[in-house]
């Protein structure tokens, strides 16, 4: 799932970065109309979520190589995972508000 995540992150990072070379969106309506079709949405639905599940597993690795203790481990895990869990709720608020 790594590598998948990773490998979505860097193709939909090119995409929009072409898409806003090419087609500068300069206001805020026009940002909520793009925004609001269903595909784009969807689309960063998932970078958001792959963005952060990749960030997780990323940062899982860490402790679990460099937290000795258990109670380390644990307490850090908890914390991040719960971290980004509210990364994740926000994340759903914000792209189905837009319009």
């Amino acid at each position: 799932m790594q590598r998948l995540t990773a490998i979505y992150i860097g193709l939909f990072g090119v995409f929009v970065s072409v898409r806003l070379l090419y087609s500068p969106i300069n206001e805020f309506i026009a940002w909520q109309g793009w925004m609001s079709q269903p595909l784009v949405r969807i689309g960063w639905t998932i970078f958001i979520f792959s963005l952060l599940y990749h960030g997780w597993v990323g940062l899982r690795s860490v402790f679990m190589d460099y937290a000795k203790p258990l109670w380390v481990r644990f307490l850090i895990g908890t914390v991040s995972t719960l971290v980004f869990l509210a990364m994740s709720i926000w994340t759903i608020i914000i792209i189905f508000k837009i319009t």
